[in-house]
């Protein structure tokens, strides 16, 4: 190769490794954290085995899987209505609280171990000029979706071993 053609293709690859190493940045793991009142618990194993245990939950109680990155630790669900049981297509009317979305994040413990941080959410408000985050707020506890987080939750320690 010539020179000049070396260095094309020197740079050729450089550009495709840059844009290589970018399309990693950003996955699918929100840069908001969970919300103050998220529910936090401890389990068994690294994380991405228990992200893997929580979207086998999630399925098995019949929601949807809107997100989800074992590598990265997190996983969210699609809008699920506790009244009828079923996946929606997004948030109910302002204040309808039996819309729901659950998310999961999974951070490494030393001793093989996962802080688990989960939320059930419902936005509160219905105002397309506001990012989604700032309407969401989380269920109390006792909430329909609260039990399904709670439960869910459950099911990942039975098959962690915890």
């Amino acid at each position: 190769m010539t020179g000049h053609r070396l260095v094309r293709a020197a740079a050729g690859a450089a550009a495709i490794a840059l844009a290589s190493a970018c399309a990693g940045v950003g996955g699918v793991r929100p840069t908001f954290a969970p919300l103050s009142n998220a529910v936090v618990d401890t389990v068994n194993g690294n994380p991405t085995p228990v992200i893997i245990a929580v979207s086998a939950q999630v399925t098995a109680n019949g929601l949807q899987i809107a997100w989800s990155s074992p590598r990265e630790g997190y996983l969210e669900t699609g809008w699920y209505d506790t009244d009828s049981r079923q996946p929606v297509s997004g948030p109910g009317p302002q204040n309808n609280t039996s819309v729901v979305r659950l998310r999961f994040w999974a951070d490494s413990l030393l001793g093989n171990r996962t802080q688990l941080t989960a939320e059930a959410v419902y936005e509160r408000i219905l105002d397309p000029s506001r990012p989604e985050r700032d309407l969401e707020e989380m269920v109390p506890p006792g909430h329909p979706g609260r039990v399904l987080l709670d439960g869910i939750i459950r099911g990942v320690q039975d098959r962690s071993g915890r």
